[in-house]
């Protein structure tokens, strides 16, 4: 396979991977609250969904690494995740800010799918900003 083939592979494999963050996360946030019980395996769905578009987004940067492009795929890696990621994250504190009742005294299950799923997206980025400071941090451990 020639190279330039491979990275546009890499590059649709990133978009791909951010498509599934995006389509989970927004499965999550509409079902949060919901209490109607048709809606209880649908965060469920949202939060797998969004799993694995983080794990194919790390799949993705480590691959591009090996190519010679993780500066541009975990750029645009990095720019979807911490757009919906954040926007996820402040719409989650948001909703824990107000005070809640249920009526059976728990909270939804779709907002503990949702509550699980922005960690992991903020982890993914966590992962992806550290990343370049763990390089030159190795690449200095082994100069020495």
């Amino acid at each position: 396979m020639s190279k330039a083939l491979a990275l546009i592979a890499v590059v649709a494999l990133a978009l791909f991977a951010c498509l599934l963050v995006f389509v989970g996360l927004a499965i999550s946030l509409r079902t949060q609250d919901s209490s109607d019980p048709r809606d209880a395996s649908v965060p469920l769905t949202g939060f797998l969904i969004t799993t694995v578009g983080a794990g194919v987004s790390v799949a993705a940067c480590r691959i591009a690494a090996k190519l010679g492009a993780a500066k541009s795929v975990e750029g645009v890696v990095g720019f979807f995740f911490s757009f919906f990621g954040i926007s996820a994250l402040i719409s989650l504190a948001m909703f824990a800010w107000q005070q809640h009742t249920w009526p059976s005294g728990l909270p939804p299950s779709g907002l503990v799918w949702f509550t699980l799923a922005v960690p992991e997206t903020m982890a993914v980025l966590i992962w992806l900003l550290t990343r370049d400071k763990r390089a030159r941090k190795n690449l200095d451990h082994v100069g020495r």
